[in-house]
């Protein structure tokens, strides 16, 4: 079995940047693992996406990301939502379940098993759709001023990639 790893390089980030932590390690252009380079990329997009949520809509990253799928993808099912986020099964319940306790989205169940409903987003849930897919674009159209087109679809290649390994304690078949 060939182990596969590939690295990102980043660039210098100056130091009057407000959404660096006050302690944190100089960043200087060096090379760092696919995998730590991702997880600090969301969680810097996550924070961004958060403050904007929290600050419009009183809801949370997770939640705004939720319902931008629910209006890009109407009346998808739950385990569709689930790999259009990458949202871990447990996650997405207890988020669903908290955007039906304030009725911006309801799941309508075709049988008695919750895992195979429908997501369908309440008329004032489609109202905080559109404010999470007016934030989203926002990021978008900020990221798309430093990555070139080549590498936005490589990102896009990557979460199909990183949706296509198995499971935790599962061995590729490849």
């Amino acid at each position: 079995m060939y182990v596969f790893a590939m690295t990102v390089e980043l660039e210098a980030a100056t130091d009057d940047d407000p959404l660096l932590p006050e302690h944190t390690w100089p960043l200087t252009p060096k090379r760092l693992p696919i995998y730590a380079a991702v997880h600090g990329a969301f969680h810097r997009l996550d924070q961004r996406l958060e403050f904007a949520a929290r600050d419009t809509m009183g809801l949370s990253a997770t939640d705004a990301v939720v319902l931008y799928s629910a209006l890009t993808n109407p009346e998808q099912g739950v385990f569709v939502l689930r790999a259009r986020t990458g949202l871990r099964a447990s996650t997405l319940n207890s988020v669903l379940n908290r955007l039906e306790r304030k009725r911006l989205l309801a799941r309508a169940r075709e049988s008695e098993d919750r895992r195979y409903s429908e997501v369908r987003l309440t008329p004032e849930g489609h109202g905080y759709a559109e404010v999470a897919h007016a934030a989203i674009r926002e990021l978008d159209e900020e990221l798309a001023v430093w990555l070139p087109a080549r590498h936005r679809e490589a990102i896009s290649s990557l979460f199909e990639a990183a949706a296509a390994l198995p499971g935790p304690g599962r061995r590729a078949d490849y």
